[in-house]
């Protein structure tokens, strides 16, 4: 592609993405919907020409869709507030990236309602994070099954206003979340029939790490079994992450 192409390319492609960060949340705009004609619209562009359509388009593509990996699937029983919930298993889980109002601050009743209505007696599917919090609790994005597929909840409390993003250090980006996620159940495992005593489970016959829904991990016998918190964790002690499981995501 030529230098004078590519000049007309890239500032359209900056500007999609500028586009659909900024109405990753809103609820007036159908992000699954969007198509190269619709972002022309809605940024005031009117360059049609082949290259700009083909690498916007191919652009879109890419950030409209998501693979999602759940890791574990338990009963909600418990709803503390607006971001914390309870499982079966005993597990505490904090939804990942949110903020809910606190226990006298304004909004509280109505942010926790709002998840017991939704989470309450469900089972709820989780994508966790690789290193819980400083409280103990797994850090998540948790679905709930909706009939057709699959409802990101923290996305749904940032969008119906119960939370607010609250970014902090995990492998999770919030900025996706209002784009098509394929959900992989492949590798969950059941939070309140599996005993855990870490994030990863590691083979000391092995010397490699896997999540715990891992087909591999489940022939680890409980004599040779090794439990990290943190990938971090299994490389220090020269432990080689599963070829299998969805380690690097």
């Amino acid at each position: 592609m030529s230098g004078l192409k590519l000049n007309r390319v890239i500032p359209v492609i900056i500007m999609i993405g500028v586009l659909v960060s900024a109405i990753g949340f809103s609820k007036s705009i159908d992000l699954e919907s969007l198509d190269f004609s619709g972002i022309m619209d809605i940024i005031g562009l009117k360059d049609g020409s082949e290259e700009v359509q083909t690498a916007s388009s191919e652009y879109l593509s890419k950030i409209q869709t998501s693979d999602v990996f759940i890791d574990m699937y338990s009963d909600c029983v418990d709803i503390v507030d607006g971001d914390t919930i309870r499982l079966s298993s005993g597990d505490f889980i904090r939804l990942a990236d949110l903020q809910a109002p606190e226990l006298g601050e304004v909004g509280y009743a109505q942010s926790r309602n709002e998840l017991t209505r939704l989470l309450l007696g469900q089972e709820v599917y989780l994508d966790v994070d690789a290193v819980k919090d400083i409280y103990g609790r797994y850090v998540c994005v948790v679905y709930l099954e909706n009939g057709a597929g699959f409802t990101n909840i923290n996305n749904y409390m940032v969008v119906n206003e119960y939370a607010e993003i609250w970014e902090t250090d995990n492998q999770f980006n919030a900025s996706t979340w209002g784009f098509t996620e394929k959900i992989d159940l492949s590798y969950s495992f059941d939070a309140e029939t599996f005993t855990s005593e870490g994030v990863y489970i590691g083979s000391k016959k092995t010397n490699i790490y896997h999540k715990p829904g891992c087909s591999e991990a489940q022939d680890i016998s409980k004599l040779t079994e090794f439990w990290f918190d943190s990938e971090e964790e299994a490389k220090v002690d020269e432990y080689q992450a599963c070829p299998v499981c969805p380690l690097n995501r």
